[in-house]
């Protein structure tokens, strides 16, 4: 549930950045931006499940700023009705998501994917068993021990 509360509000982040920059400024109806959030962010959403655990939340928000940018270049050009200003468009579009995306990256740290940050202690079972031997395998009596009896 937690994903797909995630993904909820990165399409609402999306949603509403495009609507800002796509719709206000440069005048593109709301249907149009409407499916290129929704491509644009079942594309990311995918790529931050794998970029972010493995990378820093910082070069994650570098790959994003990519993946947005190319994401949004080539589906714009299909979608998106204004072809004069589509790269300007495209350009102020990545870097207000990219700014939120910092945000966004500390939420599913914390809240979805549950990375353990430095310095805390993480718990990650090896199965990996230390026992103890000696020299003696079984135990034997001594020739003290049988002259007493």
């Amino acid at each position: 549930m937690r994903y797909i509360a995630a993904l909820f509000l990165k399409f609402l982040i999306t949603l509403f950045t495009l609507w800002i920059v796509l719709g206000f400024i440069y005048g593109n109806s709301f249907g149009s931006i409407f499916v290129l959030s929704m491509i644009v962010t079942t594309i990311t959403y995918i790529g931050d499940l794998f970029i972010l655990p493995r990378l820093s939340s910082q070069a994650a928000v570098i790959a994003d700023f990519i993946l947005y940018w190319a994401v949004l270049w080539f589906a714009s050009i299909t979608i998106v009705n204004e072809m004069n200003s589509i790269g300007i468009a495209t350009l102020i579009s990545t870097i207000a998501i990219s700014l939120i995306e910092i945000y966004f990256h500390q939420y599913m740290l914390d809240d979805v994917i549950h990375q353990k940050k430095m310095g805390e202690i993480a718990y990650f079972p090896t199965h990996r068993f230390q026992t103890e031997t000696s020299e003696e395998i079984t135990p034997s009596k001594n020739d003290d021990d049988s002259k007493k009896e």
